[in-house]
C-alpha cells in the first residue's frame, strides 16, 4: 500500500514539473531554441500571483489567466527585442543571451522582493477539501491534485492548438524549415515569437499553481529549469507526431528546390588539403604574443608596490578563466560539443590534487601532474558512453554527470565531506608566485591550443563539428575523437582547479564544483567569438574585470545583498549578444589596423 501510494503521489507531482516542462518544449524541443531563463519566467508567475494574493486579495486561480497572458507579451517581447537577434549567431550564443536573461530577472526579483521566503495561505487550492483529498486508502494533496487536473487541461489544450490548428500546422512547419515555411507564406518571425509567448505564458501559469504549496523566492527557478530540460530530454526532445501530408508538401518543396549537391564543410576539406599561414598572419601572432607577455607580467607590479593587490586577483582570475575557456573552446567551439558540465573536471581536479598533497606526501607539482592523469582518466570513462549522444542529448548527460559528482563529493567523508578538504603547505606562497604559476599554466594552455588547431587532430575536431556524417565518412572515428576532445579539455580544467586549491589553500565541494567555473569560461567563449584562439581571452579580459568592478561598485553599500550589480551584469550580456551574436573578433579588426582592405572577416567556423 505505502508503494501504491508513493507510485500515485509521484505521478501526481510529476504532472506539476511536466506543466513547468511543457512551456520549454514549444521553445527549445520545437523551435529548437535554448532558454536558460525558463524558470525565472516560472519565478516571476510566482511572485506575481503572491503580490496580487497579499495587495489586491486575489487569489491565485483568479489570476491564473491574467498572469498568463502578461507573461505571454513578456515572452513575444523578450523574442523580438533579443533572441531574434541572436539567432544570427551559433547556438552557443543563445546560452549567452539567456544566461544574462536569467541574471536579469532573477536579480531583479530580488531587488525588489528581496532573497526572504514567501509563501501563499488560505488559497483556494490549499484548502480545497481541507487540503487533503482521501480515495479509500490513498491521501492525496488536494493543491497538487487540482494542479495536476490544470496540467492536464493546458496539455490537452497545447495539443489540439499544434495538431489540429493552422497556426500549429505553420509552427511545425516553421521548425522543420524556416525557409522552406517562408516559401509557404509563413512568416517565420511571427511563429517564434508565438512560441515564445506560449512557452513563457505556461511557465508562469505553472509558477501560478506551484506557488500555492511551494516557497517562493527569486533562486527557485533554476532547479525547475534543470529539471524541465531533463524532463524533456527523457521525454523525448523535440517529440511530436509525424508531420500531416500538407506538413511534408511543405517540407518536400524545400528539398527538391535544392540547386544542386551541398559542397563539403570548411573543416573537412581541411582534411585534404594543406594549409599555410602567411607571413603576415604569423608577424601579428608574435607581435600580439609578445606584447601580451609583457603585460602579464609586469601588470601585477605597480599594484605591488602601491599595496592594491585586489587587482592581483582579478589578474589572477582572467588568466585562470581565460585558460578555461580555451579548453572548453576546444570541446564547444572547435568538435561542437554542447558540454554544460566541465565543472565537474575542475573539482575533480582540485580534489585530486588535495589529497595527493594531503595524504600521499605529494609536492604541488606532482599533484598537478597526479590531478591531470586522474581527471583525464575520469572523463574518458564517463565520456564515451555518451559520445552516441548529440546535441542537447549530449548537453543534457554531462550536465548530468556534473549533478551527480556534486552530493558525491558532498557526502564522502573520505575527502572531508561538505566540510572540506585543507591543502597543508610548509611555507605559504605569495601572491606574486601564484600569479607567475596561473600566468604559465595559461600560456601554456595557449601554447598547446595554437599547436592543436592546425593539426590533423584539430582539423578532425573542426570535421565532426560542421558535418558528423561527412567526417565518418572520411574513416574518421567520431567517437574516439570526441572523447579525445573532452579529455583535452578536461586534463586543463583539472590543472586549472589544482592552481585554485593552491591558492585558496583548501577544496570545499560548493567551491570547486561551482556552475560558474563552466558558464563564465562558455560566455567568455562566446563574447570573444566561438571557434577562435583568442576569443576566450578577449572575453575574459572584458567580462571578469567588468564583473568585479559592477559588483564593488553597486554590491556595497545600501544596494548590498539586493542583486543591482548582476541586474547591470545581466543587461550588460544581453546588450552584448544582441548587438554582436558572433563575437567581438568577428568585427573586420584586420581592415581596421590597416590590413589588407579587401579582407573580410573571418566567419566563427573559419579563425584567423
Amino acid at each position: 500500500m505505502q508503494l501504491a501510494q508513493a507510485v500515485l503521489s509521484g505521478i501526481q507531482i510529476g504532472l506539476i514539473y511536466a506543466l513547468v516542462a511543457v512551456g520549454l518544449t514549444i521553445i527549445w524541443g520545437l523551435m529548437g531554441m535554448i532558454n536558460f531563463a525558463h524558470g525565472e519566467l516560472m519565478m516571476w508567475g510566482m511572485f506575481a500571483a503572491w503580490s496580487l494574493a497579499y495587495f489586491l486579495k486575489l487569489d491565485p486561480i483568479v489570476t491564473l489567466v491574467p498572469i498568463g497572458l502578461a507573461a505571454y507579451l513578456v515572452g513575444a517581447a523578450i523574442y523580438r527585442l533579443l533572441m531574434a537577434r541572436v539567432q544570427r549567431g551559433e547556438i552557443f550564443t543563445q546560452i549567452f543571451a539567456t544566461f544574462g536573461l536569467l541574471l536579469f530577472m532573477q536579480n531583479l526579483a530580488n531587488a525588489a522582493f528581496t532573497s526572504d521566503y514567501h509563501f501563499l495561505s488560505n488559497t483556494f487550492l490549499a484548502t480545497l477539501f481541507g487540503g487533503r483529498l482521501r480515495v479509500g486508502p490513498m491521501v492525496f494533496g488536494a493543491p497538487q491534485l487540482a494542479g495536476g487536473v490544470i496540467a492536464l487541461i493546458c496539455f490537452l489544450l497545447l495539443y489540439l492548438l499544434i495538431e489540429r490548428t493552422e497556426i500549429g500546422l505553420a509552427l511545425r512547419a516553421t521548425s522543420e524549415d524556416p525557409e522552406a515555411a517562408a516559401l509557404m507564406g509563413i512568416n517565420a518571425t511571427r511563429m517564434y515569437t508565438l512560441a515564445w509567448g506560449i512557452g513563457a505564458a505556461l511557465a508562469a501559469v505553472s509558477g501560478v499553481i506551484v506557488a500555492n504549496f511551494f516557497a517562493i523566492f527569486p533562486q527557485v527557478g533554476l532547479p525547475f529549469t534543470l529539471l524541465a530540460y531533463a524532463t524533456v530530454a527523457l521525454g523525448g526532445f523535440g517529440h511530436r507526431p509525424v508531420p500531416s501530408p500538407r506538413l511534408q508538401r511543405c517540407v518536400r518543396l524545400r528539398i527538391v528546390s535544392l540547386p544542386g549537391p551541398v559542397p563539403a564543410p570548411g573543416a573537412v576539406r581541411a582534411l585534404l588539403v594543406s594549409t599555410r599561414r602567411t607571413p603576415r598572419g604569423r608577424r601579428w601572432g608574435g607581435l600580439l604574443g609578445l606584447a601580451g607577455v609583457i603585460i602579464a607580467v609586469g601588470y601585477p607590479l605597480p599594484f605591488q608596490w602601491s599595496g592594491v593587490i585586489y587587482f592581483q586577483t582579478v589578474g589572477f582570475l582572467v588568466l585562470l578563466y581565460s585558460a578555461l575557456g580555451i579548453a572548453w573552446n576546444i570541446i564547444g567551439g572547435w568538435c561542437g560539443q554542447f558540454d554544460f558540465g566541465p565543472m565537474v573536471f575542475f573539482g575533480a581536479g582540485a580534489y585530486a590534487m588535495g589529497a595527493a598533497v594531503k595524504f600521499l606526501g605529494f609536492n604541488p607539482w606532482a599533484g598537478f601532474a597526479a590531478a591531470m592523469l586522474f581527471t583525464v582518466a575520469f572523463s574518458a570513462l564517463v565520456t564515451f558512453p555518451i559520445t552516441r549522444l548529440r546535441d542537447h542529448y549530449f548537453a543534457i548527460a554531462t550536465n548530468a554527470i556534473w549533478l551527480i559528482a556534486l552530493p558525491i563529493a558532498t557526502n564522502w567523508d573520505l575527502i572531508g565531506g561538505s566540510q572540506g578538504l585543507f591543502i597543508p603547505l610548509g611555507r605559504p606562497e605569495g601572491l606574486l608566485a601564484q600569479l607567475a604559476r596561473v600566468l604559465a599554466y595559461f600560456a601554456l594552455v595557449l601554447l598547446i591550443a595554437g599547436r592543436l588547431e592546425h593539426t590533423k587532430l584539430g582539423y578532425c575536431f573542426k570535421a565532426i563539428r560542421d558535418d558528423e556524417e561527412g567526417a565518418q565518412s572520411l574513416g574518421i572515428h567520431t567517437r574516439v575523437y570526441k572523447v579525445i576532445a573532452r579529455c583535452f579539455t578536461a586534463g586543463i580544467y583539472a590543472v586549472g582547479g589544482a592552481i585554485f586549491g593552491m591558492w585558496a589553500l583548501s577544496v570545499f565541494p560548493d567551491q570547486v564544483f561551482d556552475i560558474n567555473w563552466g558558464i563564465v569560461p562558455t560566455i567568455a567563449v562566446v563574447l570573444g567569438g566561438i571557434g577562435r584562439l583568442w576569443g576566450p581571452v578577449v572575453g575574459c579580459l572584458i567580462l571578469v574585470p567588468l564583473s568585479q568592478l559592477i559588483s564593488t561598485y553597486l554590491g556595497t553599500g545600501p544596494l548590498a545583498g539586493r542583486g543591482i550589480d548582476l541586474v547591470v551584469y545581466g543587461l550588460l550580456i544581453m546588450i552584448v549578444a544582441a548587438a554582436r551574436p558572433q563575437g567581438l573578433l568577428s568585427l573586420p579588426w584586420r581592415r581596421w589596423l590597416g590590413g589588407d582592405p579587401t579582407a573580410r572577416a573571418a566567419s566563427p567556423a573559419e579563425p584567423p
